[in-house]
């Protein structure tokens, strides 16, 4: 025999042996599968099937399908083994108390449940993985929108119209999800009315731009004298009642129709709502040379407004502080549009003014089409408006009402005045103001009028489409445009009907498929990638700047991945991240759901505004400078206007602008559990609610939602006698004694007691006087609460400290719900992987919120199908 021969013969007999010894290895995977499968099988036999097998399926979910061992875990098995899995790890199924189910027992069928779960997913792939795509969600539409047409998203009075558009389903808690965003006839039909309606905006009709300024009178001139001879003071303050720091308004008079004055100076502060109600005014204006002048003015028929757009306003002014050496910055408040017809706050801005410094400030306001009056009497009319802090020097001088006042009297009560020497109005302005994205709304003179439509289409549709855009697809909107115009349509007209064709197409309206058939774990296209992050950091469409990253293949690397996400992070549209994610994930939308009682809750919808906008303020501070996402279980401060101060009582803080305050460990406040927008929505009307509070800990800050209610939740109420009459805690207590609540509120209940200190508006309380109208007596807060771990806590501060101290569980939360947004799907069993590596990574860099996003970024999950 050769040795050829030979080695043959032995290559033919290892692969014999190696094919003997896989199969017999395959054959004792296959063995271990069933016996595992068998192992779980009796499990849920014995502990599970009554309830959930039989013909019984509790809470809408059988076990059958799990009975039968050795059966593949593919398709609908899976998602049902998967399901069972989480309730048997988590500790939720069999329920407790359970006597026949030992905690060893039921860790070892988990962790064999997870074991074949493994198995399958290895072996075949990314489950579910296919093509994903998904339509924008209304807030995703109107930022895109706008963003694609270059509209001023920023400007004071372009107001969103997002509510326009019907309300999206939730799921898993996010907006984002693609299970919910379904497209409807009626979606459409919106679409195309407000696409019309931003395209008629934005569009360069060549409208006349108009000017008009008002300068002030010096001393000794007509108009001076005639401000000053007509100036009366009525109804001032009280003698005991000197006047408080706050917010007033300005009013020497308005004109009677003949030019001149009425006869009154009044003031008051504004308590709850400054910017509703009754104009109140408050402290005089000067003009450059000390002569008092106007805060309202309203433009004769020259300066009437007709046409939507831009108004820039300038306004040279200077605040006076005394006494000399008060350095403080003077707020000053323009309000403009028209008071009588709409809430004047809708186009409020504000300026810091330096003391004693003139400067000349610019403001920009759009005016829309619906705020435009027609007629002789229509007018642009503008408001300024001051907050300001006065002197206690006692009552105001000279308060008979049939005696002249001393002008310099008054002025010395004031701590700072407000010299202005001119104001300007100039409009209407190009909406769009970088030149290159303006749309024509009449063909350019001198040039021909399908090249300049092309350009257009160039222009626009690789933006409005996210991704390069072929001649073809160029050509099939121009072939649009020759239909219109055929049809007799203007140039304007015809261009604008071939755009909000582009706008309600499926390229603008859908987001996340790059139109192939995706393989397990294939990876997005750069433009897919971009559009994927654009939307989680922003909410809208990627810029040019991402668009090209996405070209050149900057995207594809991972310091190039860092590098953007950096950027845009530092970019003012990540102020989208914290109004959306944090609205959604600590459900904000209900803040307006229940009207606190009056007559037990001092409210207003300013304070409301207020309430959420401290929680969004607070997430984009830590998203701003990197912190610690253990911020949102505790901490030394937080983001306050004076409306949210007063409220908590903490002094010091003027102005409607948010800014960080340190916090004293006697305000009780600090971490989002404190926040008033979170304890107002875990209430009613009339009182807290433990429950309500107890399930948003478990769900939004543990990540262990509580099943739903039953259908007769709530019905103890009338079959007690006397429940109403008793305190929160011992309701609960005998709702519990009711064996089919104990399940759920056993779990529930004790962690929600721990915030009964706060009120159903977030103030701090000692005894329970809320909503127990017909009590002669208030007994004292019990804020005794038990962690699900079973730590014993007494009140807020100790249930912070608790969840801080031990965060594993609000981190593993933190970043399932930020994966859930940012990929718009619900998670997977293989997600699991991704969120205990990035858990892990979190606790090496101390948590930091800008780590969490990067890595989630550089993820396979974020990067693939």
């Amino acid at each position: 025999m050769t040795f050829a021969g030979t080695i043959h013969r032995w290559r033919a007999a290892a692969i014999l042996f190696c094919g003997a010894f896989c199969a017999s290895a395959q054959a004792g995977d296959k063995a271990e599968e069933v016996k595992i499968q068998e192992k779980v099988a009796r499990f849920f036999q014995d502990h599970c099937s009554g309830c959930h097998a039989k013909g019984s399926s509790k809470g809408g979910f059988s076990i059958e399908p799990l009975l039968k061992p050795g059966t593949t875990l593919n398709g609908e098995r899976f998602r049902t083994y998967e399901k069972a899995f989480h309730q048997v790890a988590k500790g939720k199924m069999p329920p407790p108390p359970n006597e026949d189910v030992s905690p060893k027992e039921r860790t070892l069928v988990a962790e064999a449940m997870e074991k074949q779960l493994w198995q399958f997913v290895d072996a075949e792939g990314h489950r579910d993985a296919k093509p994903f795509s998904r339509r924008l969600n209304r807030v995703e539409f109107e930022n895109t929108l706008n963003d694609v047409l270059g509209m001023p998203r920023g400007t004071h009075g372009f107001r969103p119209f997002h509510h326009l558009l019907p309300e999206e389903t939730a799921i898993d808690g996010f907006e984002t999800v693609g299970g919910g965003l379904s497209l409807s006839k009626l979606h459409l039909e919106l679409y195309l009315q407000l696409a019309e309606r931003q395209l008629t905006l934005a569009m360069d009709w060549a409208r006349p731009t108009h000017h008009w300024r008002i300068d002030y009178a010096a001393p000794g001139s007509n108009a001076a004298r005639k401000i000053e001879d007509n100036l009366h003071c009525r109804d001032r303050f009280k003698d005991d009642a000197p006047p408080m720091p706050g917010v007033y308004f300005i009013n020497l008079g308005k004109s009677d129709g003949d030019g001149s004055f009425a006869k009154d100076f009044q003031a008051e502060r504004m308590r709850a709502n400054p910017f509703t109600g009754t104009r109140r005014l408050g402290f005089p204006l000067l003009n450059e040379n000390g002569a008092v002048v106007w805060d309202t003015f309203t433009f004769g028929a020259d300066c009437l407004v007709r046409q939507p757009g831009l108004y820039r306003y300038r306004i040279r002014c200077r605040p006076i502080v005394k006494p000399a050496g008060l350095n403080h910055p003077v707020l000053m408040q323009v309000l403009t549009g028209h008071p009588d017809d709409r809430p004047v706050d809708a186009v409020a801005m504000n300026v810091e003014l330096a003391p004693n410094e003139w400067k000349t400030h610019e403001l920009m306001l759009f005016r829309e089409l619906e705020e435009v009056r027609v007629g002789d009497n229509s007018s642009l009319r503008l408001d300024i408006q001051f907050r300001t802090t006065f002197r206690e020097k006692g009552p105001y001088p000279n308060t008979d009402k049939n005696r002249e006042p001393q002008l310099q009297a008054a002025l010395d009560f004031y701590h700072h005045l407000i010299e202005i020497d001119y104001i300007e109005v100039e409009g209407p302005l190009p909406p769009v103001q970088d030149a290159t994205l303006r749309i024509p709304g009449v063909l350019p003179r001198e040039r021909e009028e399908m090249a300049v439509v092309r350009e257009t289409l160039q222009r626009m549709l690789p933006r409005a489409f996210r991704r390069s855009v072929s001649p073809e697809t160029v050509e099939r909107y121009v072939k649009r445009f020759k239909a219109e115009r055929d049809r007799g349509a203007p140039f304007g007209e015809a261009l604008r009907a071939t755009l909000v064709a582009v706008f309600v197409s499926p390229d603008f309206l859908f987001v996340g498929s790059d139109r192939v058939s995706a393989q397990p774990n294939q990876r997005l296209s750069p433009q897919g990638l971009a559009s994927r992050l654009s939307y989680f950091l922003w909410s809208s469409c990627p810029d040019d700047e991402l668009l090209r990253a996405a070209e050149s293949g900057e995207l594809g690397k991972p310091e190039g991945l860092r590098k953007q996400v950096r950027r845009m992070l530092q970019d003012r549209r990540a102020y989208a991240l914290a109004e959306n994610f944090a609205s959604q994930w600590l459900h904000l939308k209900r803040i307006g759901a229940a009207e606190p009682d009056p007559e037990l809750y001092k409210y207003s919808k300013q304070l409301e505004r207020s309430m959420g906008l401290e929680t969004v303020e607070f997430f984009h501070e830590v998203l701003r400078r990197d912190l610690s996402i253990l911020n949102f279980l505790d901490s030394d401060w937080t983001m306050l206007n004076e409306t949210l101060a007063e409220h908590y009582k903490i002094a010091g803080v003027l102005g409607d602008q948010f800014r960080r305050v340190k916090l004293a460990p006697e305000y009780h406040r600090g971490g989002v559990l404190g926040h008033a927008s979170i304890l107002k929505i875990t209430s009613n009307s009339t009182r807290t609610s433990p429950v309500a509070r107890g399930a948003f800990i478990l769900e939004n800050i543990l990540g262990d939602p509580p099943p739903p209610p039953p259908d007769n939740a709530g019905e103890l109420a009338n079959k007690v006698p006397g429940l109403n009459e008793v305190t929160q805690r011992r309701q609960l207590e005998i709702h519990r004694d009711v064996k089919s609540c104990a399940r759920c509120h056993s779990k529930i209940d004790p962690i929600g007691f721990a915030l009964e200190r706060y009120n159903a508006v977030g103030l701090w309380r000692d005894r329970e006087a809320d909503g127990l109208k017909k009590r002669f007596d208030s007994p004292k807060i019990d804020a005794r609460a038990t962690m699900p771990d079973g730590r014993e806590i007494d009140g807020p501060d100790q249930l912070r400290r608790a969840l801080r101290d031990a965060p594993d569980p609000f981190i593993q939360c933190f970043v399932e719900k930020m994966m859930v947004y940012s990929l718009g799907r619900s998670l997977r069993f293989q997600d699991r992987r991704t969120v205990a590596r990035l858990r892990g990574l979190l606790k090496d860099k101390d948590y930091r919120l800008g780590t969490l996003i990067e890595e989630l970024v550089l993820s396979d999950e974020f990067r693939s199908h």
